[in-house]
């Protein structure tokens, strides 16, 4: 199962190399096949999914190439976790039979739009993408592999990657149109940042969850006829320099959309007029900040000097 958030794109995440890595380590022809099921929700093509993984040479006598032939890619429809919380069904909402998964990603690594994505995702009654994943783990030694910025990783995005782009254009576009300072502000604050937990916040409240899925009376239990086992086997934190163009066009601009459109919109609506130059509209506007956080080079000196921290996370489970 892979989960990449915001959406999937064909570079930029750890999947296809956790695919070639049990290509790699597993033992004998008959046991190399996996079917890889991605996660989305909205609309996508199967054609618009990532390789997995990349195109490898294949073998020295039969012709076909070796990945293409033994890893069978679907999709499956998932709920936007960042929606609002109360009109999504509580959790455990699996989207595969529970038990099946061997192992399953979930990979973020800039901060999500709004907090709602985290913010009941160690509740075991709440609305929650990480228990959905558990749940789906194979109790024969199912793995979870989860990474997630951490509040530093989200501060650090904000600050070298995404504001030296967006800022001055902002600044710019609302001099030359004549907007309030506030709508720039608005449209350049990812309120979420400043809500995200830190590693050892994110460390504590795992450990605490594989705890609290572990015990007797679960609905997992209930689920599985057996009380499932779960052990956090690794914690750790990195530092990922994130590529311009996979950051900008493939996750900030498709999750941004909706919540630039949004904020545009309320603007315009609240102070009923349009902007100084009349040929100039909201639609123009909206497309002038997604196509400049695309294509706008970094000022020199301005590239980003950090990578992005985020928490990584193994968890097993067994019965």
């Amino acid at each position: 199962m892979s989960h990449a958030l915001p959406c999937p794109s064909s570079t930029g995440f750890a999947f296809p190399k956790v695919i070639s890595s049990l290509h790699n380590n597993t033992p004998g022809s008959s046991t190399c096949w996996i079917n890889v099921f991605h996660a989305l929700h909205g609309r996508y093509n199967l054609s618009d999914l990532p390789t997995s993984p990349p195109g490898t040479p294949g073998p020295a006598v039969g012709g076909d190439d070796y990945f293409a032939t033994k890893v069978f890619d679907s999709a499956v429809p998932i709920l936007d976790y960042q929606e609002n919380l109360t009109t999504l069904p509580k959790t455990p909402r699996p989207v595969v039979p529970p038990a099946s998964i061997d192992v399953s990603i979930v990979e973020r690594y800039i901060p999500p739009t709004k907090e709602n994505e985290f913010a009941e995702m160690f509740d075991l009654k709440g609305r929650s993408l990480l228990v959905d994943r558990m749940v789906e783990l194979s109790p024969d030694n199912g793995s979870l592999l989860f990474i997630y910025p951490t509040k530093r990783g989200a501060q650090t995005f904000t600050r070298e990657y995404l504001g030296p782009v967006l800022d001055p254009m902002l600044r710019s576009m609302c001099i030359i149109n004549g907007l309030s300072v506030d709508l720039g502000s608005a449209i350049g604050k990812m309120r979420a940042v400043d809500t995200m937990h830190t590693f050892d916040t994110l460390a504590r409240k795992m450990q605490q969850l594989c705890r609290d899925l572990s015990q007797e009376g679960t609905e997992l239990a209930r689920l599985s006829r057996r009380r499932p086992t779960f052990n956090l086997q690794f914690a750790a934190k990195e530092e990922v320099m994130l590529e311009r163009k996979v950051w900008a066009e493939n996750w900030w601009v498709k999750q941004e959309k909706p919540r630039v459109r949004e904020e545009l919109s309320r603007y315009f609506r609240i102070a009923r007029r349009l902007p100084v130059d009349s040929d100039v509209t909201p639609t123009n506007l909206i497309h002038e900040v997604l196509d400049g956080v695309s294509s706008r080079p970094y000022a020199r000196g301005d590239e980003p000097a950090h990578g992005v921290e985020v928490g990584i996370f193994v968890i097993k489970r067994s019965s």
